[in-house]
């Protein structure tokens, strides 16, 4: 019998949140541990101040309410989650091991299976795209992705659900008239600091290539990948979020690009994914013109782009 290795802290760590990220328990990140609502019995009902802390390493695991404690291996069979393996770290990474594990299972069962029902969480009046190209985007491209017409409230809108892991976890409907208005309506049940977008089609369509381009808004993500390259929005610049960091180390994408738009918001953003992503892979953060989006990059913008993430 081999002799258990504990995985090193960076490893660990994704692991046991790419396990929390995958069942869909919310959690804290601290400076030394993980925080999540206790699952298990309290005198005074269900734990929902987050009183079980996860050391980053997964050795030891403690509730400061009914004073459980255990390693990750011990806690993660009793939440139904994958703990620890005892193979040897020297040769296979658990970054390689979470990748390998079926996560991405059940991408087929798309939006038709859920439009129509209120199980879905979209809204039942959809039809299929059939506006032709938009902004720059071919038609063809729209229905790949997929994208839908919606007459939300006597306002026409297309809409993109999001898709994570095989699960609705939300979507987005962008107005098509030219009204003042705000243009964007995002689902109001959906976590936007935990999604995103479109995380399956980059999957899907791009699993194969080394890197992945993080941009601010969805149609900025869209614009990019009509152009053959592999991008993913966080949904604004104020969601970006340790949920988002995991969810996109998933992917074992050898470098990950930066690109958010050229204003005050944007250079934020990107100092904090910067930050977040610091330690545990390789990116480089691009810097756009004051007043300029991905999504409105002309022919030259994109050239230069291409020639940027090309050496990867």
């Amino acid at each position: 019998m081999k002799k258990f290795i504990w995985p090193n802290p960076i490893e660990a760590e994704l692991h046991i949140t790419s396990e929390l990220s995958r069942a869909g328990i919310d959690y804290r990140v601290g400076r030394k541990d993980i925080k999540i609502c206790c699952p298990f019995p309290h005198d005074k009902g269900s734990d929902s101040k987050y009183k079980l802390e996860i050391t980053r390493n997964g050795k030891k695991c403690h509730c400061w309410v009914c004073n459980w404690s255990g390693s990750w291996n011990k806690l993660a069979p009793e939440m139904g989650l994958a703990k620890f393996s005892s193979m040897s770290f020297e040769s296979e990474t658990f970054t390689e091991k979470v990748i390998n594990k079926n996560l991405f299972s059940g991408l087929k069962s798309r939006l038709e299976g859920s439009s129509s029902t209120e199980e879905g969480h979209l809204p039942k009046n959809l039809s299929i795209w059939d506006g032709g190209d938009w902004r720059g985007t071919t038609s063809s491209f729209l229905s790949k992705v997929p994208s839908f017409r919606w007459d939300h409230s006597g306002v026409d809108r297309i809409l993109w659900p999001y898709y994570q892991q095989g699960s609705l976890v939300g979507y987005v409907a962008r107005r098509l008239d030219t009204s003042p208005e705000v243009k964007y309506y995002r689902a109001p049940w959906c976590s936007a600091r935990k999604v995103l977008f479109p995380f399956d089609f980059v999957v899907d369509h791009y699993g194969s290539y080394p890197f992945v381009v993080l941009v601010e808004g969805e149609f900025d993500a869209l614009y990019l990948l009509s152009q053959g390259i592999p991008a993913l929005s966080i949904l604004g610049s104020t969601n970006w979020s340790f949920s988002k960091r995991d969810l996109l180390l998933l992917l074992s994408k050898k470098h990950v690009f930066v690109l958010m738009d050229g204003d005050a918001a944007g250079k934020k953003a990107a100092a904090e994914i910067k930050k977040s992503l610091k330690s545990f892979t390789s990116f480089s953060v691009l810097r756009l013109p004051d007043g300029d989006d991905p999504g409105s990059l002309d022919d030259n913008q994109i050239e230069w782009l291409k020639s940027k993430i090309s050496n990867v």
